[in-house]
């Protein structure tokens, strides 16, 4: 291969390509990165003392070692452990009996060789993230050359947005992967956290850490929406759901909230507000706003049969909303992994506050789902929102569509309680939305 035919991008567009590096000899392939010291240290670490697997048993896994034979061997330490057993030259000497890969390099005197050169077992936690870190690198190799190969195909079905959504999708779970978990916190720094809590809603007016909702009785009640809080509004449709939605997302949006600068000096900014409208568009759902808060009715705007006086108010409304940070996406049929994809975009380029989505059985299913368990499904979808909320650290609102029940029966729940509905699924009490009240609910009919 020649120095030509690397540069021309165009001399054949169906082949791999493979990352390279220019050295002294000039441009040649460069091997995965891989540190195979490390993997040997490490293992043999678990080898002399099964404790070292502890400290790494939460975020790796054998498919992260580069040698095929290193991650036999490290899943044969984690099955022995993990039942109670002790991982040795001894007791793994029955599994490798066939193994392949391990006879190739020395079959049970290799792993007798790997519990010898051990030194200190004090490092496997170093140990283990040099290996997942290689790992990681192997893998942004592999997406890279992808994404590089996939920019060469000329598909009607993947056109290059979808192709950027799809490489920013590869990179995500790329970062999920093996994350630990944040383990146990000791109680000192949870009661710190309280106290930080109090003392910042102390200082706000209205006594509210979270965004507030606009509804007062609400706000009351939950103190504003908080920090990784998964709240679904379930309702039959028609109901007013939207429009409970979008009046949040408003008044949210509007809502000037005190904040630490980076100097340590208090600071106000808007909240910046995520709209996931997979139901209506955009324009319908801006019409909507405007209609809520100019007080005038929304299909009157659509066929323009307003009086002088409303078109006016409209005006002002219309023109005191484009300074809000109300980001509304109404692409049809997101999957959560384009969901997430997209929230993490819009926070890293203009912060964000709060996420709403509208409605929760529009979400299309995981890739992995079957399709014949519309409820696991569901569930699916709702534990991705949870996780959304915690990883970008705002509160998520999703609204669920109840199935229409028949006279005498009760709509199936999707959750303890139900915004507006009474136990027989009637509305009880209303949703002032334009007075930024929710009134007391009348007591619900006895089951």
């Amino acid at each position: 291969m020649t120095t030509s035919d690397m540069t021309d991008p165009m001399a054949d567009e169906t082949a791999n390509i493979t990352p390279l590096h220019r050295d002294e000899g000039g441009i040649g392939f460069r091997s995965p990165p891989h540190n195979f010291e490390a993997e040997m240290a490490l293992l043999g670490a678990i080898l002399v003392n099964n404790r070292a697997f502890e400290r790494i048993q939460e975020f790796l896994l054998p498919e992260h070692f580069a040698d095929p034979a290193h991650a036999s061997v490290y899943a044969a330490c984690a099955h022995l452990i993990e039942h109670g057993q002790i991982a040795d030259p001894v007791t793994l000497k029955n599994y490798f009996k066939d193994d392949a890969d391990l006879l190739a390099i020395g079959g049970q005197a290799y792993i007798a060789e790997l519990a010898n050169a051990v030194i200190t077992i004090h490092n496997a936690l170093d140990l283990g993230r040099e290996v997942y870190d290689c790992f990681l690198r192997r893998e942004l190799i592999e997406i890279g050359s992808q994404v590089v190969n996939s920019a060469y195909e000329y598909e009607l079905e993947t056109p290059a947005p979808q192709q950027i959504e799809r490489a920013e999708e590869m990179l995500f779970q790329l970062a999920e992967e093996g994350a630990a978990e944040t383990g146990f916190r000791d109680f000192k720094s949870a009661v710190t956290g309280a106290i930080d809590m109090a003392a910042a809603a102390y200082k706000r007016d209205g006594q509210l850490v979270g965004v507030p909702t606009g509804f007062t009785d609400l706000d009351k009640l939950l103190g504003g929406l908080h920090e990784s809080d998964l709240v679904i509004i379930a309702a039959r449709p028609s109901m007013g759901k939207t429009a409970l939605a979008t009046n949040i997302a408003y008044h949210a949006a509007s809502t000037k909230q005190r904040k630490d600068g980076p100097d340590g000096t208090e600071i106000e900014e808007t909240e910046s507000v995520a709209f996931f409208s997979l139901e209506m568009s955009a324009e319908q759902l801006a019409t909507r706003i405007i209609s809520e808060q100019a007080h005038v009715r929304s299909d009157s705007i659509r066929r323009g049969d307003v009086r002088e006086e409303e078109y006016n108010r409209v005006f002002a409304v219309a023109q005191a909303l484009h300074g809000l940070k109300l980001f509304i996406d109404d692409t049809p049929a997101l999957t959560m992994s384009q969901i997430r994809t997209r929230a993490r975009r819009l926070k890293r380029q203009h912060g964000l506050s709060l996420i709403i989505i509208d409605y929760l059985q529009l979400i299309n299913p995981p890739a992995n789902s079957r399709g014949d368990n519309r409820v696991q499904e569901v569930s699916q979808i709702t534990r991705g929102l949870k996780a959304l909320a915690k990883e970008l650290n705002v509160p998520v609102i999703a609204l669920s569509q109840l199935g229409r029940a028949t006279r005498g029966q009760a709509p199936a729940a999707v959750g303890p309680a139900r915004i507006g509905l009474d136990r027989a699924g009637r509305r009880r009490g209303h949703l002032h939305l334009s007075r930024g009240v929710l009134p007391r609910a009348r007591k619900a009919d006895p089951a």
